[in-house]
């Protein structure tokens, strides 16, 4: 089972901050907004670490600690605006394992609570402790380490390993390179966050013969998609044929059905129908615009009546 967390803090925007990244971290979390309510969760819940605030009300952060360490050795790291180093000194010897000082980073908190677990020997991430999770046709066994798709065994390195977990036990959910760099690489991870790119292309191979695939969320991240949920997509569009390839043959014969007039070219059947009056010159014709004298012409009569010339 993960870990669980206390947070002894007064002021509420410190502690939806930091429940919300320790959740995301897989942890349990419980808050306290005083020092009374602080050490009746303590007794009633027994966390495993406590975020505590130094300026706490009723007691203060001190007499909270000083008590705590009466009942347990569980990591305390202590939370405060102050900077000065007496106040840092007196908290380590009154029994704080790590002192944070504000403002700080949720990523911060996160990697010193990882830390203070690991020096007492917990683990949230015990693979022994997670259960076996199983989407669609993927199945994943933490405590053996084994992977299967479609019935077949899969073999995958740790890393990716890793992040399948990750997407197996986030079904449908949309995960970003940067919550995926801290559900699997850790919170203190400074590489590039397009690694994920590359291990997600390297599980797309690997499971390609199963149903359950992860899916680009373009612009977002990844999701991983169990069969059921393409099934209740809907039913996909008609499939239509394609138009078979034209090549310049094709064109030269379409080319030879159209008419080129004054128009654009459109299909003979569509245009109207002319009929030819025998050819004169342009002398005859007179007016204006037939200056080429003795030329040969057309005169065109459409069914409307028009007339038009054609050299």
């Amino acid at each position: 089972m993960p870990a669980k967390i206390l947070i002894a803090d007064d002021e509420q925007n410190i502690i939806k901050l930091l429940r919300l990244y320790l959740r995301d971290e897989g942890y349990d979390v419980v808050a306290a907004a005083d020092g009374r309510q602080a050490l009746e969760l303590f007794s009633a819940e027994s966390p495993d670490l406590v975020l505590l605030d130094l300026m706490m009300p009723e007691p203060g952060g001190f007499e909270i600690c000083t008590e705590i360490r009466k009942r347990s050795d569980v990591p305390v790291i202590m939370l405060t605006a102050r900077s000065d180093d007496v106040d840092k000194i007196v908290g380590l010897e009154m029994g704080a394992d790590d002192y944070i000082t504000k403002p700080f980073t949720p990523r911060e908190v996160i990697a010193r609570v990882k830390a203070a677990l690991r020096r007492r020997g917990w683990d949230r991430a015990r693979p022994e402790e997670r259960s076996a999770v199983t989407v669609g046709d993927v199945t994943l066994d933490p405590s053996s380490r084994e992977v299967s798709a479609a019935g077949e065994r899969v073999r995958l390195r740790q890393r990716e390993f890793d992040l399948l977990e990750a997407f197996l036990r986030h079904p449908n959910v949309v995960l970003n390179r940067e919550r995926l760099l801290s559900m699997v690489w850790g919170q203190d991870y400074y590489g590039d966050s397009r690694t994920i790119d590359v291990h997600v292309a390297w599980l797309r191979d690997k499971l390609s013969e199963g149903s359950t695939r992860i899916e680009t969320v373009w612009g977002v991240g990844y999701k991983l998609v169990p069969p059921e949920a393409d099934a209740c997509a809907g039913p996909a569009w008609p499939a239509y044929p394609r138009p078979a390839h034209r090549g310049p043959a094709d064109a030269a014969a379409a080319n030879a059905g159209r008419l080129r007039t004054g128009d654009r070219h459109q299909p003979a059947a569509r245009r109207l129908r002319f009929r030819l009056v025998a050819p004169r010159s342009a002398g005859e014709l007179g007016g204006a615009t037939h200056r080429a004298a003795g030329a040969q012409v057309l005169r065109v009569r459409d069914a409307n009546g028009v007339v038009r010339l054609a050299a």
